[in-house]
């Protein structure tokens, strides 16, 4: 029995040729994807444009400052407990500042002069003029004031001159000794105590005849001096509290008050003596 043969291929061929004729015209030849890889390729088209959604999302809340995206909510309140930390410790400082200076001047001492002329008054001889005056230096404060030295010198002013800036020149004079010879001891004042010194302040013909005006030769004396001592409890061993002072001279004629003339004794019943107005009295 005769099998009959399968007819050619015809078609098969028909179609190879079709795809060469079409890429001899200049097209590709088509892949015919599958209802599956199409979806599949939709998801993850799906998922990458989701994605760079996100990211760009993500770099819109880095760049904005309010509302501030997660990691720039950190650093601002970073920034605000750094801000609020120093206000706090500015002001604890400040606090404590206050408390020590407080304590200082409520328990430091406090030593003030009072001087008076003593003796004949203001008298001259040949080697000029001299005044014999007493100084008390009492602790009005509440601890006792160590190494206090009493420093006070009679000077002469013209008008139109500040006598302050005799006294300063004086108290520079005095430290300038003081730091070439550092190892000065003064005496203790106690708490309510005080303590005493007379001396006896000379002035030359020379320094008179330079500061004397006018036709009686008139002359302003003045008394210039200073206080130097240590607080005992300072927390800086080296600090110096200083008490400065300065008195001015005249002459109590008929009742009035006159200027000294070069020369002419002032008995002590005469002569006024007080604080000057010029200043001069500052306590540090």
């Amino acid at each position: 029995m005769a099998v009959p043969s399968k007819p050619p291929a015809t078609q098969s061929h028909q179609t190879t040729a079709d795809n060469h004729g079409n890429a001899n015209e200049g097209h590709p030849p088509q892949m015919v994807q599958s209802p599956f890889e199409a979806a599949l390729l939709e998801e993850l088209r799906t998922i990458a444009s989701q994605q760079e959604t996100a990211r760009r999302e993500d770099e819109a809340n880095e760049k904005r400052w309010w509302p501030p995206s997660p990691s720039w909510a950190i650093v601002y309140v970073t920034v605000v407990y750094v801000i609020v930390a120093s206000f706090q410790w500015c002001a604890i400082r400040r606090q404590a500042n206050i408390a020590e200076i407080t304590l200082t001047e409520t328990s430091r001492p406090w030593v003030s002069p009072f001087l008076q002329v003593i003796g004949n008054g203001l008298s001259y001889d040949n080697i000029g003029a001299r005044v014999a005056v007493r100084g008390v230096f009492r602790n009005t404060g509440h601890s006792p004031a160590l190494d206090a030295r009493f420093y006070m010198r009679l000077a002469l002013y013209v008008g139109g001159d500040n006598p302050v800036d005799i006294q300063t020149e004086y108290i520079n004079q005095i430290r300038n000794m003081g730091e070439k010879s550092p190892q000065r001891w003064g005496i203790t004042v106690f708490p309510g105590g005080e303590a005493a010194k007379i001396e006896e302040l000379r002035l030359t013909w020379g320094d008179i005849d330079k500061s004397k005006r006018g036709p009686t030769g008139a002359i302003h004396p003045i008394v210039v001096g200073f206080i130097e001592y240590r607080f005992a409890f300072s927390t800086n061993e080296n600090e110096i509290h200083c008490t400065r002072f300065m008195y001015e001279m005249a002459a109590l004629i008929n009742g009035r008050m006159v200027t000294p003339n070069a020369g002419s004794n002032i008995p002590l019943n005469d002569l006024l003596f007080f604080a000057s107005p010029s200043g001069g009295h500052e306590a540090t």
